[in-house]
């Protein structure tokens, strides 16, 4: 009844909690990154609804103003509708920003001197009782940008920190630092791969968030603010510019401890920044013949009928199966092919691809209601000349109809 010895088994466990813990942190971020995502498609769909309802109103909008004296009551009237309309199109420009359903030409950009001027701007706006601290290394190098996006990211980070701070004051630090992803952050952070990053980070010293907030941070339309300081739509408009420069962005929050905001942007080897070519001023009228294709009736007889008003001769199908057939009873009676992208039984590139069997070379312009959308490989593939994103002005659109019969 007397214990002689006792025998035990020690086990370092280090290792293996290290990797649940960091296998829960991979968990957690593919499940925010699948429900944004979900909510990315959601809203592009939306998006692209809400261009097909926007671009008749504004033609015929602008179509209207061409028939009524500037001075005339009506005018005024439909110029209301021409802002209203313009203000709905920023909205949806900024939740296809949030579902990556747009591509911007990029540059290579020095975040440097974006970031000094973003903050010279927004200080005027900044209270007095927030301190901003900037900490940025000189030597960062540069990334592959949209620099109108990526001041939208600053400004739009910047002005969330200091509402967050408004009520009792506090401080905003700025951190820019190049930075290298090895292969454990990768693992844990599926959008980033090994390399070197631009880090831009936003850190606050106001009320921070919970967990329950951290879920939902980088959705559209999620907002803890008043109606009057926000829509909700910052964050994830933040979200996908970060995503469309093959980055990300990550946050760190809890109640009382304030916020930080990391964004992540590959930096480029080498100087590869392409000169803007320089367009010359164009003669939007013209005596061609164009066909039109698009499923929604009111946006084929609007652009039918700008066109027109331009010298142009015009044709509407409300399918490319029919814009098909038709064509190939007349091959050589239409210049110039229009078709919008999204159809049902035929899309524009299928349609495109039908018709330069029957006719290479014809130009063909494609409109879409989801942002240039469109990889260059895959205008080559199918000979697209243009893209135009719809809503799209009259000025704008008889300039693109222009330069490409131009060519």
């Amino acid at each position: 009844g007397k214990p002689v010895s006792t025998r035990g088994i020690f086990r370092d466990i280090t290792e293996r909690r290290r990797a649940e813990e960091e296998k829960a942190k991979l968990e957690v971020h593919l499940r925010r990154s699948q429900k944004i995502e979900t909510i990315g498609t959601l809203t592009g769909g939306i998006a692209h609804d809400f261009n097909n309802i926007l671009t008749p109103i504004m033609g015929f909008a602008e179509l209207s103003l061409l028939k009524v004296d500037k001075r005339e009551s009506v005018a005024r009237d439909l110029n209301q509708i021409l802002k209203g309309a313009q203000r709905a199109k920023e909205l949806v420009e900024q939740i296809l920003l949030f579902s990556k359903q747009t591509e911007k030409e990029k540059q290579p950009l020095s975040l440097q001197s974006l970031v000094k001027e973003a903050l010279r701007l927004l200080r005027p706006s900044i209270p007095t009782t927030i301190d901003i601290r900037q900490l940025i290394d000189t030597s960062c190098g540069k990334v592959l940008a949209d620099a109108t996006q990526l001041h939208q990211v600053v400004v739009n980070l910047c002005t969330n920190a200091w509402q967050a701070m408004d009520e009792k004051g506090g401080t905003l630090t700025i951190k820019l630092n190049q930075e290298k992803v090895d292969t454990a952050t990768a693992k844990i952070y599926p959008n980033l791969n090994e390399g070197e990053y631009a880090c831009l980070s936003f850190i606050d010293t106001g009320p921070g968030m919970d967990e329950e907030t951290l879920e939902h941070v980088f959705e559209p339309f999620f907002t803890t603010k008043e109606v009057k300081k926000g829509s909700g739509l910052g964050l994830s408009v933040v979200h996908g510019i970060t995503r469309s420069h093959q980055g990300d962005i990550l946050v760190e929050s809890e109640s009382g401890k304030g916020a930080a905001f990391y964004v992540y942007l590959p930096i480029i080897q080498g100087e590869n920044g392409s000169m803007k070519s320089t367009t010359l001023k164009l003669d939007a009228r013209g005596v061609e013949y164009v066909m039109i294709v698009d499923d929604e009736a009111a946006i084929g007889e609007m652009m039918k009928r700008m066109l027109e008003n331009f010298g142009y001769k015009a044709d509407v199908f409300n399918t490319g199966l029919a814009a098909l057939r038709s064509f190939k009873k007349q091959p050589g009676k239409y210049d110039l092919i229009i078709s919008d992208l999204t159809m049902p039984h035929m899309t524009g590139l299928d349609l495109a691809n039908e018709l330069h069997k029957e006719c290479p070379g014809l130009p063909i312009i494609i409109m879409t209601g989801f942002g240039d959308s469109l990889t260059e490989h895959t205008k080559d593939r199918y000979g697209i000349i243009e893209i135009i994103g719809k809503p799209i002005a009259m000025k704008e659109m008889t300039t693109v109809v222009r330069r490409v019969l131009n060519k």
